[in-house]
C-alpha cells in the first residue's frame, strides 16, 4: 500500500531543503542539524556519521514506510546521497503539475456538464416550443451536439463512468477487491494506453533502481521503496514482483517476466554488465526528469485545447437556434 500524498510531499520538502544546503557545500551532518534546529524535522534519535541524510528521512517517515529511509541510507553509503536527494526532489514537479492540471480540467468538465444541464432543462424547452410553433426544425449542428453532450446522452454517462472508474482504480484500488488484477491486465492490453503505462512504469522504476546498489538486496530494497512510494499500478506491479522474489525467484528474471514494463527497461536489466545497467537506468530517469516539464506542458495544453473545442461547439450549438429564430421573424 502506498503512503499518503501528504507524507510524500513532506519527504520531498525535506529532501529539497537538504539538497539546497548540499548544493552550497554544507556538510550532510550540518545540513541535517540546521533543519533540526529550525524544527523542520525532529532531531534524529541516533547519530550516524556516515549516513546523516537517511537519519533525517527516518525522522519524518511513518514506521510502515521505513524502507524509504533505508533506501536513502543505502544510496548514501554508496556515495550517492546528493543524487538520491535530487531524485526525490525531481518527483515533486511531476506530481504537482499533474495533480494541479487534472484538478483544473476536472472542475472545467463539471462546470461544462452543469451548463449543459441548465440549458437542457430551462432553455431548450422554450426554444423547442418556439420552433414547433413556427413549424421550423432545429439546426442540424445543434441537434448533433446535443445528441452527443446532452445529459441524457449515453455517451456522456459512459465517459463519466470511465473517468470515475479510472480515478478510483488509481486512488483506491482496494474498492475493486479481486477485480484489481484483471483490470490491470485489461488496461495494459489496450493498444496505445498499455504502451504509455508500461513506459511510465519503466521510467519511474528506472529512477528507483538506478540510485540503488546493483546487488539483489539493493534492487529488492529499491522495489520495496517504489512500492511504498508509488500509488496506482506501479505499486501493485512492484508488489507482485517482490512476491515472486520472496518465493525464491531471481529479481532480474521476475522483472523481465512482468508485463508492467516496456522492452527498453527489460533490455537494460538484461545487460551482462550490471554496473552499466544501473548507469543506464539512472540515465533514463535523468532524461525524463530534464524533459518531462516540456512534454507534460504540451499534454496539458492539448488537453485544454480539446476541452476548449468542445466548449466552442456547445456555445455555437446553443446560439444557432436563437439566430435561426431571429431570421425566421
Amino acid at each position: 500500500m502506498a503512503i499518503r500524498f501528504a507524507v510524500r510531499r513532506r519527504i520531498i520538502e525535506v529532501t529539497g531543503r537538504l539538497l539546497a544546503l548540499r548544493d552550497e557545500a554544507v556538510s550532510p551532518a550540518n545540513a541535517v542539524g540546521i533543519l533540526a534546529e529550525g524544527q523542520v524535522i525532529a532531531r534524529p534519535r541516533r547519530s550516524d556519521g556516515d549516513t546523516p541524510l537517511s537519519q533525517a528521512i527516518h525522522a519524518i517517515v511513518p514506521p510502515a514506510a521505513s524502507c524509504i529511509a533505508d533506501y536513502v541510507r543505502a544510496s548514501e553509503s554508496l556515495g550517492r546521497g546528493d543524487d538520491v536527494l535530487r531524485f526525490f526532489s525531481s518527483l515533486d514537479p511531476e506530481s504537482r503539475r499533474w495533480r494541479g492540471s487534472l484538478s483544473v480540467i476536472g472542475v472545467e468538465f463539471v462546470v461544462l456538464l452543469a451548463v449543459v444541464l441548465i440549458y437542457s432543462l430551462f432553455v431548450l424547452p422554450v426554444l423547442q416550443s418556439a420552433f414547433d410553433t413556427s413549424g421550423a426544425s432545429f439546426p442540424r449542428f445543434t441537434r448533433l451536439v446535443l445528441a452527443v453532450f446532452s445529459p441524457t446522452s449515453p455517451l456522456i454517462w459512459l465517459w463519466v463512468f470511465v473517468i470515475v472508474v479510472a480515478v478510483v482504480w488509481q486512488t483506491a484500488p482496494r474498492l475493486f477487491g479481486p477485480l484489481t488484477g484483471p483490470l490491470d491486465r485489461l488496461v495494459l492490453a489496450l493498444p496505445g494506453v498499455g504502451d504509455v503505462i508500461r513506459r511510465n512504469n519503466a521510467i519511474r522504476a528506472s529512477g528507483w533502481l538506478g540510485f540503488a546498489s546493483a546487488d539483489p538486496a539493493g534492487q529488492r530494497l529499491a522495489l520495496d521503496a517504489a512500492r511504498i512510494w508509488s500509488p496506482g499500478a506501479l505499486s501493485r506491479i512492484c508488489a507482485a514482483v517482490l512476491a515472486e522474489v520472496d518465493s525464491g525467484g531471481d529479481i532480474s528474471v521476475c522483472l523481465d517476466k512482468s508485463a508492467g514494463f516496456d522492452r527498453e527497461f527489460r533490455a537494460t536489466l538484461a545487460m551482462q554488465d550490471h554496473a552499466d545497467s544501473i548507469k543506464a537506468l539512472r540515465a533514463r530517469w535523468r532524461v525524463h526528469a530534464n524533459h518531462s516539464q516540456i512534454s507534460d506542458g504540451v499534454t496539458v495544453v492539448l488537453t485544454h485545447l480539446a476541452l476548449g473545442i468542445v466548449v466552442a461547439a456547445l456555445v455555437i450549438a446553443m446560439y444557432l437556434p436563437v439566430f435561426k429564430l431571429a431570421a425566421l421573424n
